[in-house]
């Protein structure tokens, strides 16, 4: 492990004076070579563990800025559990599809459906006039309506399914239906569901800059790693001889590709030290502590795996 850092202007310091810069015309270009070697690199134990929390809008939230690898995802407590759809959403099968394919099934086998999976839309509101609901639909109880049922809630339809009916003046607390708004929570103010018997209700995925739930809104908690930077924003690399030769090896490699000579080394010898330097870098970086290594040991030698550790946050359990 390296445990000390050093801001970037140090390492710019460093090998301005080694290549002998009489000017700052390669400054900024230096500063992005860099970035380039810690990343390829790649020692996770340069980076920095950072938790924010981020505001789930329309399923889904932009990945911070500085974000490099994720650790975990945490929502109401639990966890968020990797996703393995096939699909973005929770597929509903629609009244097109189930008359399109009438020859491969019976119409009145297939039924759309909600689950507390996601929060729970309304096919229709109780001012929608006369429809006909089939099994697991859900209506939303409108203002005004007098019939039955609280203001505001979902209800879904069991039992059979309800012919043509006009939904004001249906008693949504009666028979046949089910009062859902509890599986979610607040749904009226923006809430989201709390989870009470599994942490595997509540799902994400990444996409390209951005994660995406497979709840509407809310707000999650995000542990992940990022590269440290100093007051000025620029990069902290360790602070290790062997990280910071393997850095101006790098520069060096990417100075000549631009043009510049360094008569003692050509592109050969300094792309070969780029290379010795990096692999003892990432060495350095990732090697253990004593109790990193004793974590390790314990956890490696326990008799009886446990499982499911992430949703216990990988806390020690010996």
């Amino acid at each position: 492990m390296i445990y000390e850092t050093v801001s970037i202007d140090h390492v710019y310091s460093r090998i301005s004076l080694t290549l002998n810069l009489d000017d700052d015309n390669e400054y900024l270009n230096i500063y992005e070579f860099i970035g380039w070697a810690i990343r390829e690199i790649g020692a996770h134990g340069t980076l920095e563990m950072v938790t924010k929390q981020l505001t789930i809008a329309d399923h889904r939230v932009e990945l911070p800025c500085d974000f490099f690898r994720l650790r975990q995802i945490c929502y109401n407590g639990w966890p968020l559990t990797w996703s393995s759809r096939t699909f973005k959403y929770q597929y509903l099968l629609c009244e097109e599809c189930v008359n399109d394919r009438s020859s491969v099934f019976e119409a009145d086998t297939v039924v759309r459906y909600n689950t507390n999976l996601d929060n729970i839309i309304a096919d229709y509101t109780s001012t929608d006039g006369i429809q006909v609901i089939n099994i697991n639909m859900i209506v939303k109880v409108a203002p005004g309506h007098t019939a039955g049922g609280i203001i505001g809630n979902y209800y879904k339809r069991s039992g059979f399914t309800l012919a043509a009916t006009d939904l004001s003046t249906i008693d949504y607390s009666g028979v046949n239906w089910t009062n859902v708004s509890t599986d979610v929570g607040e749904l009226n103010a923006g809430g989201l569901s709390t989870p009470t018997s599994s942490p595997y209700l509540y799902t994400y995925q990444i996409n390209p800059g951005y994660i995406m739930t497979n709840f509407e809104s809310g707000t999650v908690d995000m542990s992940y790693d990022a590269i440290p930077t100093d007051s000025k924003g620029y990069y902290k690399v360790p602070d290790d001889e062997m990280y910071l030769w393997a850095l101006e090896y790098y520069v060096k490699v990417r100075m000549i590709q631009r043009g510049y000579k360094f008569p003692e080394e050509d592109l050969r010898t300094c792309k070969a030290e780029w290379m010795k330097y990096r692999d003892m870098a990432r060495s350095n970086a990732q090697m253990w502590n004593i109790d990193q290594t004793d974590v390790f040991t314990k956890r490696w030698m326990r008799p009886l795996a446990v499982l499911d550790r992430a949703q216990n946050f990988f806390n020690n359990e010996f």
